[in-house]
């Protein structure tokens, strides 16, 4: 077993570092659920189950991240398996480092932002964002220097907590696979996911459905061959091939 995250799926993906956003679409209203890639979750003793209502109209956003923190409590990070479904959040949902989350079912599962969510209308703000350290986490732990507060809380966490760290070089193992993005209308601020990782973290399997929203992922890169491909800070996910140009130059707000 890997110091670094709890053994199964997670061992097989946590090798290389990869970003493969299947068609970028962009529509009005919900649409039909993707292909999946597990559709039944792998045997993993330390996985941890998301159990919302995926329904669409509660609010999932506590089932979700309590299942994000549990699967951190282990040290090293831990797997989270979300059922098919379509799991409304009402607020950013916080990737902790080595958090490796894994949709499963028949039908590829789907974050959706329903429509007018107060916070993502001005600014950006990300429905999902990779983070550097849980909240709370003492600096002495991360970079061996006392310090008075978190100097780089991610801009675009909704709302603002700036008791978040930002993603840092030490930011390693944190996934994302086999779930879609919805942005519901009313949401011209809103970004799918805030992709800030060192390396051998991924994204892959993943629809975009941007609706009235910014940008599907904004990436970078914080060390080595990590991620070539995000650098520049662009967004991963546009509204449509056409708009690539002009969505790119605007990808770079945080």
């Amino acid at each position: 077993m890997n110091k670094h995250g709890s053994a199964g799926i997670g061992r097989r993906v946590v090798g290389s570092w990869l970003v493969s956003v299947a068609a970028l679409l962009a529509v009005a209203g919900p649409a039909l659920a993707g292909t999946s890639a597990f559709e039944s979750a792998p045997k993993d003793p330390r996985a941890v189950t998301v159990t919302g209502k995926g329904d669409g109209r509660a609010d999932d956003t506590d089932a979700i991240q309590q299942a994000i923190d549990k699967a951190a409590e282990h040290g090293g990070g831990g797997v989270v398996f979300l059922p098919s479904g379509r799991y409304r959040i009402t607020r950013s949902v916080l990737v902790w480092p080595a958090v490796r989350i894994f949709g499963i079912g028949k039908t590829r599962p789907a974050l959706v932002l329903g429509n007018n969510t107060p916070g993502f209308q001005k600014g950006l703000g990300t429905m999902v964002v990779f983070t550097g350290a849980r909240r709370g986490t003492n600096a002495r732990d991360i970079g061996g220097v006392e310090m008075p507060r978190v100097p780089f809380p991610p801009p675009t966490v909704v709302p603002f907590d700036p008791k978040i760290w930002d993603a840092n070089p030490n930011t390693f193992y944190s996934a994302i696979s086999n779930v879609d993005i919805e942005i519901g209308s009313g949401n011209p601020a809103a970004a799918g996911i805030r992709f800030r990782v060192a390396q051998h973290a991924f994204l892959s399997n993943m629809d975009f459905r941007l609706g009235s929203g910014f940008a599907g992922a904004t990436a970078f890169s914080l060390a080595g061959a990590a991620g070539s491909a995000a650098k520049t800070g662009a967004a991963l996910a546009l509204r449509s091939a056409p708009t690539v140009t002009a969505a790119t130059k605007r990808g770079s707000r945080g």
